[in-house]
């Protein structure tokens, strides 16, 4: 998650220099105080920039491993209603990285309601209050997932409301909640290399995040830990402001921040001049060290719109070097 908001506003903008879009009557009304249930809240809202991001690692019949991502984008400028898709897969034995962009307006067939958010062949539907459907059909990679929920939602910060990286600006904050434990079942089918395509059936898990709001911060770090025990762990850093937000949600469902927290970086590597954090230290009160290594370095994300930002499933261990769990990072610029 980036991108989000740089890629947006460069969006919107060429939208509305070629559009003149009808406002969707659907919209759910921007509260910037309070907020409904998670459910209720899967629907769109009007003037703000917000997102459906899903997030999972998987395995085939053979226990190779594997990591995707989707994401749908939704904003505005003035009346004109814009979307962008992210899709992402990483092959971690082999390292082959496909990322995907698209960027358009609303249309018959992108869109954002009630229980569904469409970018042509490529939605996220919620079937019941524990379920979802997500399809993806790309030229690179198809999905089609059964997602059921292993825990309840979870909201961030105070009562959903996270500040953005600015304590001094009541504008900069967003709603946010996760749903951090998700059986994934389904098919998947990517391109390889030699432009042939790999057809496998995958078991895995996912994590959901569901975010809007009306604020211009967007460089962070987010650590989404995924312990194999069946905790999980939430953390944005905001290096702009050395904000910092964290979550613990435990075996259980249960939830409680994270009161603070610190990091390293102890390896990078350098693309196109920009160099991206692919290993960590990380430091929790009443936790050990813990280290974040990067499974696949080389899972870089080229936006068409706006900077290219590191996303990727790393490895979680101890000082032993026992595999702990997975944690899924992003880095932003």
């Amino acid at each position: 998650m980036r991108k989000k908001l740089n890629l947006f506003l460069l969006m919107i903008l060429a939208l509305f220099l070629f559009s003149c879009a009808s406002l969707n009557k659907e919209l759910r009304d921007y509260d910037e105080v309070s907020h409904k249930s998670a459910v209720e809240e899967f629907a769109p809202h009007r003037d703000v920039t917000e997102w459906w991001y899903l997030t999972g690692y998987l395995n085939d019949e053979s226990g190779n491993l594997f990591f995707y991502q989707f994401t749908i984008f939704h904003g505005f400028m003035g009346d004109v209603e814009g979307f962008s898709v992210h899709l992402g897969f990483t092959d971690i034995a082999t390292g082959q990285h496909i990322f995907e962009e698209t960027i358009t307006f609303r249309s018959w067939n992108i869109f954002a309601k009630e229980r569904e958010v469409r970018f042509r062949g490529n939605y996220l539907r919620l079937l019941n209050d524990n379920e979802m459907e997500l399809i993806v059909d790309s030229r690179s990679l198809k999905m089609n997932f059964k997602l059921v929920f292993e825990k309840l939602p979870v909201w961030h910060g105070n009562n959903g409301i996270i500040v953005m990286g600015h304590e001094d600006k009541p504008t900069e904050t967003s709603f946010y909640y996760s749903v951090t434990s998700i059986s994934s079942v389904g098919s998947l089918s990517y391109r390889n290399p030699t432009g042939s395509w790999v057809d496998l059936s995958v078991t895995g898990k996912s994590w959901f995040d569901r975010q809007w709001g009306q604020f211009t911060e967007t460089k962070w770090d987010w650590f989404s830990l995924r312990f194999f025990d069946g905790r999980e762990i939430m953390l944005f850093n905001f290096p702009t402001t050395f904000y910092r937000e964290g979550t613990i949600i435990d075996a259980e469902g249960s939830s409680s921040a994270v009161e603070s927290y610190d990091f390293k970086v102890v390896d990078t590597i350098v693309d196109k001049d920009l160099e991206f954090p692919v290993e960590w230290e990380l430091y929790i009160p009443g936790y050990e060290t813990l280290y974040i290594r990067a499974l696949a370095k080389k899972t870089i994300n080229r936006n068409v719109t706006g900077p290219d930002y590191w996303e990727g499933l790393c490895g979680l261990y101890d000082g032993d070097g026992l595999l702990l769990g997975y944690c899924v990072t992003e880095t932003t610029f």
